[in-house]
């Protein structure tokens, strides 16, 4: 009785740290898809192992620090965004407020579609992100990240 109930705490810490110790798939750099290339602005979004999040929009050589926040996976389908209060005037709407957000990998995990449900105030959104090469990323001062360096894509 007490081998097999030891066995069984042993499959289980195995399989616990086997899961916690696989790669978050969010990690690194995205881009919107779905921009005309002429269209002189783009989105991206990068995620960091710390569980933080930033969206930037550039345009021409400038690039804007959208929102930004911590992220929860919270399963194999549905993650959280807990967006910051120090929102930009872009996305003041959703400053200080959860996003659930459902999202789907590819296969290859080179594309990223995140769809939320419609809530009031917002009708609901699906989008397409692909994953970016990322050179140089943010800079985060102390706790918030106010200052963003020039980051490289593609």
């Amino acid at each position: 009785m007490i081998k097999s109930k030891l066995i069984l705490l042993c499959l289980f810490l195995f399989n616990f740290f086997n899961l916690n110790a696989q790669e978050n798939p969010f990690l690194g750099g995205w881009e919107l898809t779905g921009i005309p290339a002429d269209a002189g602005y783009s989105f991206q979004k990068y995620f960091d192992k710390r569980g933080e999040f930033f969206n930037t929009r550039t345009a021409g050589d400038k690039v804007f620090n959208t929102h930004h926040g911590k992220y929860v996976i919270k399963s194999e389908l549905e993650y959280w965004e807990f967006i910051a209060q120090d929102t930009d005037d872009f996305m003041a709407q959703a400053a200080g407020k959860t996003a659930h957000i459902y999202y789907q990998f590819s296969k290859d995990k080179k594309l990223l579609t995140l769809k939320a449900d419609p809530v009031p105030g917002n009708s609901g959104w699906q989008e397409t992100w692909k994953r970016i090469e990322v050179r140089k990323v943010a800079v985060k001062p102390k706790s918030s990240l106010e200052a963003i360096s020039r980051t490289l894509v593609r």
